[in-house]
């Protein structure tokens, strides 16, 4: 892989990725709210669908409360595979008079983009999701298999998917993780 083309790619692709990013974050996908269970589904499909048009093969496993996605991008068989976590959901916004913009319309200050979940998940597993579109398109592929297990419980029930994992060993099986 070309890692300085890779990362030229990023760069050539900044807006369209910050837009993208963006779009994730405006979904309220709080699982603790039963009301939000339909966008809790919809954050979930975003990111199934970004990791097909990527040329990852996708699985839905539903849990006791919601559901996980599982996919994966095998390059070779004799390689090492990465296998990488993050979850959909985010924690209640209230009380929303302590937020200083509303918490799913994402804003840029000194650098920083400041939406609910733009840190704790949906930013850290999109800007891994961009990495691997990076290395695909613009650095001349993976070096790696990759694999996502991304999750929509966590915020909620989070022993939700971690029960359903066992029956899944052989499709999680990693080199790193």
């Amino acid at each position: 892989m070309n890692r300085d083309a890779a990362f030229r790619y990023i760069d050539d692709n900044r807006d369209r990725l910050l837009e993208e990013l963006k779009r994730y974050l405006r979904i309220p996908s709080i699982s603790a709210h039963k009301e939000r269970d339909a966008d809790v589904a919809a954050a979930l499909e975003y990111v199934k669908r970004k990791l097909e048009s990527l040329g990852f093969k996708t699985e839905i496993w539903p849990t006791r409360s919601h559901a996980g996605l599982f996919a994966e991008r095998i390059v070779g068989p004799d390689l090492p595979t990465v296998l990488i976590y993050g979850h959909v959901d985010v924690q209640p916004v209230d009380p929303l008079g302590l937020w200083d913009s509303p918490p799913f319309e994402p804003v840029i200050k000194d650098g920083k983009i400041w939406a609910r979940g733009a840190d704790d998940n949906k930013g850290q597993h999109y800007a891994q999701i961009a990495g691997v579109e990076a290395a695909i398109h613009g650095g001349g592929g993976l070096p790696v298999n990759v694999k996502f297990i991304i999750e929509s419980d966590e915020e909620y029930d989070g022993e939700a998917m971690a029960i359903e994992l066992p029956k899944y060993r052989e499709k999680l099986r990693c080199d790193a993780f």
